[in-house]
């Protein structure tokens, strides 16, 4: 593989499987090892939590351990920081988590949104 040159220098980080989401004190993001850490800006990198495969997220919650990352089983959630996730919310039959799929959610009104690129948006309320 050719050598990166600077100023773009090798990543430590694991393979992301998804999206980034930076938050105002480290980036994070997903993996098929789990939610992925850094506190150092993206010098070095950790899972955090239990292993859970995620394409897309997270989002974040209101508390600092409220977080939500997307996988073919739906919105999986944690309000431990990663350490135990559920299913908060399943996709629609047919949809799966992929870069054609574009997911939010609205923690305030308990709402997750999904939509195909082209396709119109559904929504599942809690």
């Amino acid at each position: 593989m050719p050598r990166c040159p600077s100023p773009w220098p090798r990543s430590k980080a694991p393979r992301p499987s998804g999206s980034t989401s930076p938050t105002p004190s480290s980036p994070n993001w997903t993996s098929n090892s789990g939610l992925l850490a850094s506190k150092d800006k993206g010098a070095t990198w950790a899972v955090q939590g239990s292993p859970i495969k995620a394409f897309q997220g997270p989002y974040f919650g209101k508390a600092a351990r409220h977080l939500v990352v997307v996988n073919d089983e739906g919105f999986q959630e944690t309000t431990d920081g990663g350490r135990t996730w559920k299913v908060a919310a399943p996709l629609p039959p047919g949809i799966k988590a992929d870069r054609m799929t574009l997911c939010a959610w609205d923690e305030k009104a308990g709402i997750f949104y999904v939509s195909r690129m082209t396709k119109p948006t559904l929504k599942y309320v809690r």
